[in-house]
């Protein structure tokens, strides 16, 4: 009878380890990079990282990947923040192009992809909105290379208020798309010069209505309120 029992409960312990919610994150160009999930940050950095044992449902995550300053200092920079949802024993892929920003979100089972790794879906999300794989900022934005060049820029300035003059002088004559908004903010210290780009790139945005999934940004009501309200205004 002991036997049994004991044969049992092994079973049921490779069933639910092998059946965990996970979550798997990757950058499609093979970079480096480190992860926030639920405001708990992994220390581990790597070309993927795979979180196990999630409850299934909605997560908070950051992307961060490794940047080295003129003064050859590393820090690491938010690429991107967002949500993703988790199945109960699947695992959810999260494919961030860096260059692009273009998200590919597919789950499978967890073990069928254990065995078969290649297995991909055809739809993708950003904020919201579904869009097909391998989508790209809207037509007519600042070239990545740009946003690239200003954000080394704005990287080796200090105070927020000399970080949003640059910002605004780097941007002159430019459009940006929803997610190259909330990029930039992340470029800033505090929520609240945060919630100011966000106002006056408002003008500059191609495509508004994709705006209002910028308010998961914000920790703070007061912030994501402020904004909030400054939509219901436009």
């Amino acid at each position: 009878m002991n036997k049994l029992l004991s044969a049992v409960l092994l079973s049921l312990t490779v069933f639910t380890a092998s059946a965990q919610t996970q979550l798997k994150v990757f950058l499609t160009d093979g970079s480096q990079l480190s992860l926030e999930v639920d405001y708990k940050h992994f220390q581990k950095m790597g070309t993927s990282i795979t979180v196990g044992d999630l409850p299934a449902g909605r997560h908070d995550i950051r992307i961060f990947q490794p940047h080295e300053t003129v003064f050859r200092k590393v820090v690491q920079d938010v690429i991107y923040v967002g949500k993703v949802k988790t199945y109960e024993g699947r695992i959810t892929i999260f494919e961030l192009d860096p260059e692009t920003g273009g998200i590919n979100v597919y789950d499978e089972d967890a073990d069928s992809f254990r065995l078969n790794p290649s297995i991909k879906s055809d739809t993708s999300y950003s904020g919201s909105t579904l869009q097909p794989a391998n989508s790209v900022a809207p037509a007519g934005t600042i070239a990545a290379a740009k946003l690239t060049a200003l954000k080394a820029k704005v990287d080796d300035i200090v105070a927020d208020t000399r970080k949003m003059t640059a910002i605004k002088e780097g941007l002159a004559g430019e459009h940006l798309s929803a997610l190259q908004v909330g990029t930039i903010m992340q470029w800033l210290g505090f929520e609240a010069s945060r919630e100011e780009f966000a106002e006056w790139a408002f003008p500059l945005t191609v495509d508004k209505a994709n705006y209002p999934t910028l308010l998961d940004q914000f920790s703070y009501k007061e912030n994501q309120d402020a904004l909030a309200e400054f939509l219901k205004k436009q």
